[in-house]
């Protein structure tokens, strides 16, 4: 089953409004998702990448998921606010 990308955004949205801040490291990930991030973190990190390419890479990421800059803006707080506390 295919899902538009619009859709997926509104799911997306919708599922990390009803998530608790605190919940966010016990939300579960699709496995191949989780597997391929883990394979893209690890690439980035091994290259040792300057700062202005990691943020052109962070860009690209956040482009490629439709994310608004207001949604952005808000993502960002309330990560903030997790890495606070830790």
């Amino acid at each position: 089953m295919k899902i538009k990308k619009s859709r997926l955004k509104e799911i997306i949205i919708e599922e990390l409004k009803a998530i608790n801040e605190q919940d966010y490291e016990k939300v579960a990930i699709p496995g191949n998702v989780k597997r391929f991030m883990g394979r893209f973190v690890d690439s980035v990190k091994d290259l040792k990448l300057p700062r202005l390419k990691r943020i052109a890479i962070l860009f690209s990421v956040i482009k490629a998921l439709g994310i608004s800059p207001k949604e952005l803006v808000m993502y960002m707080t309330k990560i903030r606010q997790k890495l606070g506390k830790k």
